[in-house]
């Protein structure tokens, strides 16, 4: 019943154990079949086993789901593993892994909330859906992202450095930075804001909106949309506010003509403009009320001033006359005020002229020169430049200084009482860094409007400051009442 060999058995053929011997394998059946067994030094036959093509060298089969090569290549068509796989190269069309299902395109949870697919029409990655197409997080074949809820504390999004609650491009609140966050804890002075803290976003240093909604920019450009209840369009902001319970209007831009227009709302529920700044002057208008004979009740301007950019002011007066029933113009008043360096245009005030409710003549022309003199330096000193003015009146004065020919230095002129009590307005300061260019002497010149309400001695004043005493050559003020 028993053999007890010692030394070398050499058999092809017969059976050992139920596998049938050949001259290079034992088999259990037909082998590449179901429920057959083959254990061979390579077979020569081609089959296909486990998913595989039909290929030859098969050293082991079980059945036709399961078989390795003699180049140690596995294939399995169903397979249960329970530890641990070490494998270059698996391949498997169906089954579990883990509480993954398996096929031939798909790995994917039994719910499809998540999975991987090998399809190119499909997506490859998805997670956090019923489906690929409605999962939260899904990756196309190309790698395109779609993530409906991401948490990133560190590392770049789009070029933006990713740190606590921050993506940031250079460093923020700085030129070319961009800053987006939940709200800043470091404070920084943003767009014209003081240094502050709780920004959500900036752009360089002149733009930034704090998690308030408070939005600070040096620099705002719009061309729609509304500001402070103003409408903006591409070329004019319009509004309307409302002040001691009448409705203004205040328009700014408008095209070639206008650049702010100021208006109110009369009895006709209309408006009419009270002043208008133009890119060709300015206009200001005094509108005035009248009932005509039929009862109509009209609304006109009585009284235009309008400043030229070429340095004139045309003064117009209308009135209604009760005996045509019409509005009647007066003549126009046209007062120029020039100020060339050699004064040879004067002040004037086009004819007819009017005499004030004081008796004093519109267009009344004053003028006074000075003669040479030295000054002290830098002290303001009155120069022999002087005229009286009478009450009561408006008057636009012009003066000019002639200061000989120094070495660089500051000038100025204004008009004054004394020198301690001068017109702010009107003093002018001039920093030289050069001789004149006339080789003669430095003009310095002042203009202002001036509201005399007592009689009034005003001088041209000048001041200069070298370091050593100045001459000047010669003065004169030149003025005209205009009301």
């Amino acid at each position: 019943d028993n053999v007890y060999l010692n030394g070398t058995i050499i058999s092809n053929s017969g059976t050992i154990g139920g596998f049938k011997i050949t001259t290079n394998s034992l088999a259990n059946g037909i082998w590449g079949t179901d429920k057959s067994v083959l254990m061979c030094t390579g077979t020569s036959g081609a089959k296909s086993g486990g998913g595989s093509s039909t290929i030859n060298g098969w050293c082991f089969t079980a059945g036709s789901k399961f078989g390795v090569t003699t180049n140690g290549d596995l294939y399995a068509s169903k397979a249960t593993i329970t530890g641990t796989i070490t494998s270059d190269n698996i391949t498997a069309t169906s089954g579990t892994i883990g509480s993954f299902k398996l096929d031939s395109t798909y790995l994917q949870s039994s719910d499809k909330t998540v999975g991987l697919s090998a399809s190119s029409a499909d997506w490859a990655f998805w997670a956090g859906g019923s489906t690929a197409d409605t999962a939260k997080f899904r990756v196309t074949q190309a790698g395109a992202l779609v993530a409906k809820n991401i948490t990133a504390t560190g590392g770049t999004i789009a070029g933006f450095n990713v740190t606590g609650n921050h993506l940031a491009i250079g460093n923020w609140g700085e030129n070319n930075s961009v800053l987006v966050s939940t709200g800043t804890s470091g404070a920084k002075s943003i767009g014209g804001s003081d240094s502050i803290s709780g920004w959500c976003f900036t752009a360089g240093s002149n733009f930034g909106v704090t998690k308030t909604g408070a939005v600070y920019s040096n620099k705002l450009y719009a061309t729609g949309g509304t500001i402070g209840g103003f409408n903006i369009d591409s070329n004019s902001l319009t509004g309307f506010y409302t002040i001691n319970n009448g409705d203004f209007k205040l328009k700014i831009g408008g095209g070639t003509a206008q650049a702010i227009q100021f208006s109110h709302k009369e009895i006709d529920s209309k408006y009419y403009p009270s002043f208008d700044l133009g890119y060709s002057g300015q206009t200001f208008y005094y509108y005035q009320t009248a009932t005509k004979k039929d009862g109509t009740k009209i609304i006109y301007p009585g009284s235009t001033m309008y400043f030229s950019p070429s340095g004139g002011i045309d003064i117009r007066a209308s009135y209604y006359d009760s005996k045509t029933d019409s509005i009647i113009d007066h003549p126009s008043i046209n007062l120029k005020v020039w100020n060339n360096i050699d004064g040879s245009q004067l002040p004037y005030i086009s004819s007819p002229c009017y005499k004030n409710q004081s008796g004093y003549t519109l267009g009344e022309y004053f003028s006074s020169n000075g003669a040479a003199m030295t000054l002290s330096d830098n002290s303001w000193e009155n120069t022999n430049s002087k005229i009286t003015f009478y009450p009561n009146g408006v008057y636009i004065i012009t003066g000019a200084v002639f200061f000989a020919q120094s070495p660089k230095g500051k000038r100025g002129v204004r008009f004054g009482t004394s020198t301690v009590n001068y017109l702010a307005g009107s003093q002018v300061i001039l920093t030289t860094s050069s001789t004149s260019t006339n080789g003669d002497s430095v003009c310095v010149q002042c203009t202002y409007i001036y509201n005399c309400t007592s009689i009034t001695t005003l001088y041209l004043q000048a001041l200069q400051q070298l370091n050593t005493s100045l001459k000047i050559t010669n003065s004169w003020m030149k003025a005209v009442r205009i009301g």
